[in-house]
């Protein structure tokens, strides 16, 4: 490009200086002539002075030119290079990204080992409660009518079906008051209290010689098995780590179902008309286990509520318990992780607020 600018620069300082040739030549020549001179002797001169001057300008042209040819070509390849560059950097940025997802993730594979005994013990005694759900609901089913005749309503429609659904009506005041309870006295706390009335109404159902005390036995244990549904997915989901969350979250579908299938698979009250009231007492046992297990502190505490009540120290050494984490930094690093996935929920900015008070 360069050497075709060059060319024709060349060619138009030719035809200028023709021109300017011509002319001066014509000037010379009269102005000569008028003199009476030589008018071999001016013309070279003023020609050879024409040319100077014409090559003089057209170089100073030519050179300038030059010069903003290679100004552009230096632009450019600035712009080549300064775009290499930002491609390099965007390179090792990215590749430093992916090396900080692989230290992430090989920090989190050496901090923590395999789920503790802790873990199992809290969650397979906690799924109790959704055994008995299952349980309660469907034990009544298929000796109601041995009920009715004993305790003296039978053919009484109306209250065979208050027998049998009131247990929904109790259910309910136990599910309202589930959430007051385990935020007041802690997830384990209200898990234990939940045990009590599954231990208490069963007993009475079973010793019940009358409608009432039936009925009031069925009754005070609805309201265990509503807490209890309302506090078993909370502490599962709280005490799991993200990675068997799902698996630890599925148990308690699987203890309904297994209770629902105990219920119905029992000896025929045509045996023993009064196997009706072993069915009943049964089922505290259950319930008595989880008790002490909650009682005895196998069952552990969720850190989450403790982090809640700022209760840090409790909380470490619970989520050690329960996860088998290995050391100080690595219970901070779960509690951050905990802590940022509360500020991003339905609490808005108070797990941000507590993650700067742990720090």
């Amino acid at each position: 490009m360069a050497h075709c600018g060059c060319m024709a620069l060349s060619l138009d300082v030719q035809s200028l200086a023709t021109r300017n040739l011509e002319r001066s030549r014509g000037v010379s020549t009269s102005r000569h002539l008028a003199d009476g001179r030589g008018a071999q002797r001016r013309p070279c001169s003023s020609r050879l002075r024409c040319v100077h001057e014409v090559g003089s300008i057209g170089g100073e042209w030519s050179r300038r030119r030059i010069i903003r040819l290679s100004r552009r070509k230096t632009v450019q390849k600035l712009r080549v290079v300064q775009t290499g560059r930002e491609g390099t950097v965007q390179g090792k940025l990215e590749s430093g990204t992916e090396v900080q997802r692989a230290a992430e993730n090989t920090k989190e594979k050496e901090l923590f080992t395999d789920e503790g005994p802790r873990l199992n013990i809290s969650v397979y005694s906690t799924c109790i409660g959704a055994f008995l759900f299952g349980y309660h609901s469907g034990v009544i089913n298929a000796p109601l009518t041995l009920i009715a005749e004993e305790l003296g309503f039978y053919g009484d429609n109306m209250l065979m079906g208050l027998v049998v659904s009131i247990m929904t009506v109790g259910g309910v005041l136990g599910a309202v008051a589930s959430g007051p309870l385990g935020d007041r006295i802690g997830r384990r706390g209200g898990l234990a209290a939940t045990n009590i009335p599954l231990i208490v109404g069963p007993l009475i159902s079973a010793v019940a010689m009358d409608l009432q005390t039936m009925v009031l036995g069925r009754f005070i244990t609805g309201i265990g098995v509503g807490a209890s549904t309302g506090l078993v997915p909370v502490y599962l989901s709280e005490v799991a780590p993200p990675r068997v969350r799902g698996f630890m979250g599925s148990t308690r579908r699987v203890a309904f179902v297994a209770g629902c299938l105990a219920a119905f698979t029992h000896p025929s009250g045509e045996v023993d008309p009064g196997w009706w009231r072993w069915l009943f007492a049964a089922s505290a046992a259950p319930a008595a286990v989880h008790l002490t297990t909650c009682v005895a502190q196998w069952c552990e505490e969720s850190p989450v509520w403790l982090l809640a009540v700022g209760r840090y120290r409790d909380s470490r050494r619970s989520l050690a318990r329960l996860q088998n984490v290995r050391g100080r930094a690595a219970v901070k690093w779960q509690q951050q992780a905990w802590l940022a996935s509360k500020a991003s929920g339905e609490d808005g900015g108070a797990g941000a607020q507590t993650q700067e008070q742990l720090l």
